[in-house]
């Protein structure tokens, strides 16, 4: 998912439009999963004030101590997180909530890096200009994948050599 926010911040500053409204446009209630426990969830909102050293409260027991989202995702599901200064995103869960009136729904942050989408929305559906491009750099070729492929081995294969 994050190569995706990357892509539409990109088009949008070509196009001198507003990258954070247009990635709130796309991706505002799309289900995502995620990749460490398989859950999903729908994006309310992605929050660009924070990023994975953000930090959040939590509980371990009757210790209470804050940790950054970055810390968190790489010691209690052993993920690595490349980008860090990816901005969160605010998600709820895909249950259905008991009392469609509470105010008091349970958001939780996930990291783009870690997410999957599930799905198109409307919205993206129609903002075919922008999926286009995306599917262009997303959708490769298979001798394109393989000449990729080819290329990552000699450098593997070269870097190794060289140690």
């Amino acid at each position: 998912m994050l190569e995706k926010l990357l892509i539409i911040r990109e088009l949008s500053l070509e196009q001198n439009v507003d990258y954070q409204e247009e990635i709130m446009k796309v991706f505002k209630g799309v289900k995502v999963v995620t990749k460490y426990n398989n859950k999903t969830y729908i994006i309310e909102r992605i929050n660009f004030e924070m990023n994975t050293e953000s930090l959040f409260e939590l509980n371990h027991g009757s210790e209470r101590f804050d940790v950054s989202y970055y810390d968190y995702f790489s010691k209690r599901y052993n993920e690595v997180i490349t980008q860090r200064k990816q901005p969160m995103i605010q998600a709820r869960t895909c249950l259905p909530r008991r009392n469609e009136e509470a105010d008091d729904v349970n958001y939780v942050y996930l990291v783009p890096e870690l997410c999957h989408l599930v799905g198109m929305t409307d919205q993206m559906r129609l903002r075919k200009p922008i999926w286009r491009e995306i599917k262009q750099v997303l959708k490769v070729d298979a001798p394109v994948k393989i000449q990729q492929m080819e290329s990552l081995i000699d450098k593997i294969i070269q870097g190794e050599k060289a140690a």
